[in-house]
């Protein structure tokens, strides 16, 4: 047997094929199904899975997310993200923008199709962020979701940031937000992730300062200045490496991407 781990398959790796992908709706009560076609996927299955799995083999065992352009995207939710952590419900990819999302609709194709279209294999990913992609993987269904009566809180913090200056937002993986209710109006610790001493050139596209925790803490400082001190005041500011952020407050806090907000009705109603 050769698996397709053995001929190079890689949870991450990208194809360029002409697929469609089934999804179920209801129409007037009645339900159909539609079909979606994309043609640029990754893949999402674990390297054990493609180091177990008989390259000839046609049941359809593994699972493909199609990758989107950076203005693209499921027609719910298009545009890629500006940050580079695994938080967001979108997984921004590469320089370029090409990202994933959580939501998108999902394909599980037969190993014989990858061995057919092993030639349309290309790189949309580098080692460091495959690593990353695969603890986004992991974290699918497991994103703390903040309370219902902060989501209006985090909504406008959230879409401060986003207007921050584009060099910093590049060099920052996430922010994060946590929250003390016992104050009023309600606090705000800010949390920002940025590049790692010894990043590389994907981490910045625009050129590096070098001074990414001070300029971090200076865009944070001007959304906590902007921000309307009648929905709630940020208290604290703080920066600091991925490799100096600790599992505490990675645990304890929340993402602040707009993209993690869910609104129903026009009203922001839930985080997830």
């Amino acid at each position: 047997m050769t698996s397709l781990y053995q001929l190079g398959w890689r949870q991450g790796s990208a194809i360029i094929a002409s697929l469609e992908a089934a999804i179920a709706h209801s129409d007037e009560g009645a339900a159909e199904t539609l079909t979606i076609s994309h043609d640029h996927w990754i893949v999402a299955s674990q390297d054990c899975d493609l180091a177990a799995i008989d390259s000839d083999s046609n049941d359809a065992r593994i699972e493909l997310r199609p990758v989107y352009e950076k203005e693209s995207g499921p027609d719910f939710d298009r545009g890629a993200p500006n940050v580079w952590g695994i938080r967001s419900r979108k997984f921004r990819l590469n320089t370029a923008r090409d990202f994933v999302h959580a939501e998108s609709m999902k394909l599980m194709v037969a190993p014989a199709l990858l061995y057919r279209y092993a030639g349309t294999r290309y790189s949309v990913i580098s080692e460091e962020r495959r690593t990353a992609f695969t603890s986004w993987l992991g974290r699918r269904y497991d994103r703390p979701a903040v309370p219902e009566d902060l989501v209006t809180l985090a909504v406008a913090v959230s879409k401060l940031a986003s207007k921050g200056s584009r060099p910093v937002r590049d060099h920052v993986h996430d922010l994060l937000m946590t929250f003390d209710v016992e104050r009023t109006p309600t606090g705000v610790t800010l949390f920002a992730i940025v590049c790692d001493p010894d990043h590389g050139e994907e981490c910045c596209p625009s050129g590096c300062s070098g001074h990414h925790v001070d300029d971090a803490r200076a865009w944070m400082s001007e959304v906590a200045q902007a921000l309307d001190v009648q929905l709630g005041i940020v208290t604290s500011i703080e920066a600091a490496s991925r490799a100096g952020t600790s599992i505490m407050i990675l645990e304890s806090s929340y993402s602040a991407d707009v993209s993690d907000i869910t609104y129903r009705g026009g009203a922001a109603s839930g985080v997830g």
